[in-house]
């Protein structure tokens, strides 16, 4: 995925949250597995919307691996977006078993993603 810049004329608020999800791709020997979020920078601002939400979607996803928050300051999705970002690496879509899990579960995924939101805002969420 692949998010261009803002248009000139669009003024987006600091405030704003730009949240970007997606299901890695590793090629490798050992099958991947685990969640994992990025961000720009691990500031305490970054690390107060990234962690509640890496929090929740790990907690839903079948892998096992904790890769954590880790930094992406090269990764387009954070760094041309004018606000906060985090993107969620909800899992590796390259292990069968999990790539049928993220297919199957879109609703769970979303939930624990605007569970791990309210949480960052410091809302209650209420389920729909």
């Amino acid at each position: 995925m692949t998010v261009l810049p803002p248009p000139k004329s669009l003024t987006i608020s600091k405030k704003d949250l730009s949240i970007g999800v997606g299901e890695s791709y590793k090629i490798t020997m050992s099958i991947p597995n685990g969640t994992m979020c990025m961000v720009y920078k691990k500031t305490s601002e970054a690390m107060k919307y990234a962690q509640p939400i890496y929090d929740e979607v790990q907690a839903v996803t079948p892998g096992k691996i904790n890769y954590g928050i880790q930094e992406y300051p090269k990764l387009n999705e954070l760094y041309r977006i004018n606000k906060m970002a985090v993107y969620t690496e909800v899992d590796f879509h390259d292990n069968p078993y999990i790539a049928k899990w993220i297919i199957e579960h879109p609703d769970v995924i979303g939930e624990a993603l605007a569970k791990g939101v309210c949480k960052a805002y410091g809302m209650k969420y209420i389920a729909p």
